[in-house]
This record gives C-alpha cells, structure tokens and sequence, in this order.
C-alpha cells in the first residue's frame, strides 16, 4: 500500500507529538512526587532558619525548573501542531492544482 508523502509526514508528526506528551507524563509525575515529599516540608516550616531558607531557595528553584520544562514542552507541542497545519495546507494545494491541471487537459 503506497502513502503519500503528506500522510507520511504526518505519521512523523504525530510520533513527536507522542514523544512530546510522554514528556508531560513524565514531568508531571515528578512535580507530584516533588510537591508531596519537598513544597510539603517546605510548608509545614514555621520559622525558617538559614538551613530552611536554603532549602526553601532550592525548592523555588526547582519548582522554577518544572514550570520551564513545561513550557518547553508545551512550545515543542505547539510547533509540531503549526507543522501538521503547513502539511495539511501543501497538501490542499497539491491538490487543488491537481484538479487544475486535470481540468486543463479536459
């Protein structure tokens, strides 16, 4: 069975996009993880001395690193769906000078 080069593309696209959302997975899983072992302790502190404000830094810090791995990803996600959209399009003008070129030759 032949596929055309836009469905194969497409095909390409969408395995990125798998990898992509099993990144969120990913990602997500450990901010659950991190948020119930770390930002708990963190917030049960009631007066922060220099080691707990260390901590409490560090876990910004990472709290930080989840939010810009998220946005990462979620960009990566939206550029895979422009590249679906350009493939959809090139495809629609393939097609429609096919017709052209068909209706041309009647």
């Amino acid at each position: 069975m032949l596929i055309s080069p836009f469905e194969m593309k497409r095909r390409q696209i969408f395995a990125r996009m798998e990898q992509i959302n099993h990144g969120v997975d990913r990602t997500t899983d450990l901010m659950s993880t991190f948020q119930s072992r770390d930002v708990a302790a963190v917030l049960a502190v009631r007066s922060i001395n220099p080691a707990q404000f260390f901590r409490l830094n560090c876990v910004l810090q990472q709290a930080t690193n989840f939010s810009l791995a998220l946005w990462e990803l979620k960009k990566a996600y939206l550029q895979e769906i422009q590249k679906l959209k350009d493939v959809d399009n090139r495809e629609i003008l393939h097609n429609e000078s096919s017709f052209s070129d068909a209706d041309a030759r009647v």
